[in-house]
Order: C-alpha cells, then structure tokens, then sequence
C-alpha cells in the first residue's frame, strides 16, 4: 500500500469540502494509531461536528470495498457495529467515513471473548 504523509486539518477540510462546509466541522483530531507515524498506510480521524455528531474518518490512497463491506456487516449487526457513513475520492485519496464510537474494537472484543462467536 501507498503510504500518507501527515495531513495537516486545513488540508482535511479541503478533501470534506464534498460532504461538510467548513463551519460544519467543530473538531478535527488524528487518532493515535496514526498520528504517532510520518508515514502510515492509513490515516484515522476524529470529527466532531456541530450538530453533535462524531465521525472516524479514515484516509487511504488505494480505492477497496470497505463501504459495501462495512454496510453489508452494518445491516447483519446493527446494534454492535458503526454506521457507514460516506466514501467518495477526493484526488488521489479515498475517504471513508463512519459513526465514531469511543470503545474496544470488535477485532479486540473478539479475541478477548467479549462476544459470543
């Protein structure tokens, strides 16, 4: 995979300009499993908006499936699994985007037996 460079805010809210104006957007933070790297194969976010919504924004350079596959696993399991949200290239990044929830991945519940299988 094509590895990111740190994106400074003001750049993410060019690349958003297709789903939010600019004043929509109260917070823009890089989560730690990328802002910690100078190059990441990904890069997560969260966006906190003014009307109370919160968004995990992932950036990557290489178009995939993940939105059908994130609606598809959302609508067999709604109550556990985030909202997918939007997916849309801007340039030569792919956004995607979906319900922010401030917990244990299901990958690490998993593997800890938090869920029944």
């Amino acid at each position: 995979m094509t590895k990111i460079k740190i994106i400074s805010k003001e750049r993410i809210f060019e690349l958003l300009k297709n789903q939010f104006g600019f004043d929509e957007i109260d917070l823009i933070s890089e989560l730690d499993q990328s802002a910690q790297l100078v190059e990441a194969q990904k890069r997560f976010y969260k966006l906190r908006l003014k009307i109370n919504q919160t968004i995990h924004l992932t950036i990557v350079k290489e178009k995939s499936d993940i939105f059908e596959k994130a609606n598809s696993f959302s609508a067999l399991f709604p109550t556990i699994t985030c909202k997918p949200l939007f997916y849309e290239q801007v340039e030569s990044y792919y956004l995607f985007g979906q319900e922010f929830f401030e917990g244990i991945p299901i990958h690490q519940s998993m593997e800890k037996d938090f869920l029944n299988h």
